[in-house]
């Protein structure tokens, strides 16, 4: 799976409890949609595939008021990537909160298992008024 992992000391350590988060993976061609949920992290992807021809992943994330301290954080998702099982293309939508009123000012987009090999992560913020 990609995850999400939010910091509050500047990605010193990343937060791995308090997650409340469902993803809904809608196979492209055929299947059944599978639900997953997750306390650890925020999920981009279930059963992200490991073969060349099935290795992309393209979506978003959208984390709202990362930097206020009095609300939990509110996460949404969608993209269409990879499983590792047949269909071999979903699309994922999703959504769920940080269970913290913290300010968050790191993020880490990981694989929950070995790594990623290539791309890009592309931050993009709006600044208060």
């Amino acid at each position: 799976e990609i995850q999400l992992l939010v910091s509050t000391d500047g990605g010193m350590t990343y937060q791995t409890t308090n997650y409340l988060t469902n993803l809904i993976a809608i196979p492209v061609a055929g299947g059944s949609n599978v639900s997953v949920t997750s306390t650890t992290a925020m999920w981009f992807t279930n059963n992200f595939g490991t073969g060349a021809t099935r290795a992309t992943y393209s979506g978003s994330i959208r984390m709202f008021n990362p930097g206020d301290s009095t609300l939990n954080k509110v996460f949404t998702m969608a993209g269409t990537g990879p499983n590792s099982t047949s269909p071999a293309y979903f699309s994922y939508i999703g959504g769920g909160i940080w269970n913290s009123a913290s300010a968050v000012n790191a993020f880490r987009v990981i694989a929950s298992t070995g790594k990623l090999q290539t791309g890009a992560v592309r931050c993009y913020g709006v600044a208060k008024a």
